[in-house]
């Protein structure tokens, strides 16, 4: 994650949540590529188009099984859930243990002295 961090801040111009930088750096380095790799060896993909442009700028046959669409929309909401319920769930951990054990020596307390 340090390494995104720094990423993001050295294209943030210091600041990884400018989004007027980010943007501005990012539109300079697509600029800058398509300028330096010539047309013939420069793909510009977009994952919705499948296998096809892949498969043809590469010269090869395109896989049986579809193009994985794991990283959509649906999917990424699905797994920031997942990671956010998770969240809680480590740090209500540390408190439910606390409250067990303060239950089962309350209750081993009640049983002692019946």
């Amino acid at each position: 994650m340090r390494i995104v961090k720094s990423i993001m801040a050295h294209w943030g111009a210091g600041d990884p949540n400018d989004r007027l930088a980010l943007r501005h750096t990012y539109i300079t380095h697509y600029s800058h590529v398509r300028h330096v790799v010539p047309r013939d060896r420069l793909l510009e993909f977009e994952s919705k188009d499948g296998w096809g442009p892949l498969c043809e700028f590469l010269g090869k046959e395109p896989p049986k099984e579809n193009y994985p669409r794991v990283n959509d929309a649906s999917n990424t909401v699905k797994v920031h859930m997942f990671v956010y319920y998770y969240r809680i769930w480590r740090l209500a951990q540390k408190p439910l243990l606390f409250v067990g054990v303060v239950a089962a020596l309350g209750l081993a307390y009640l049983w002692a002295n019946k």
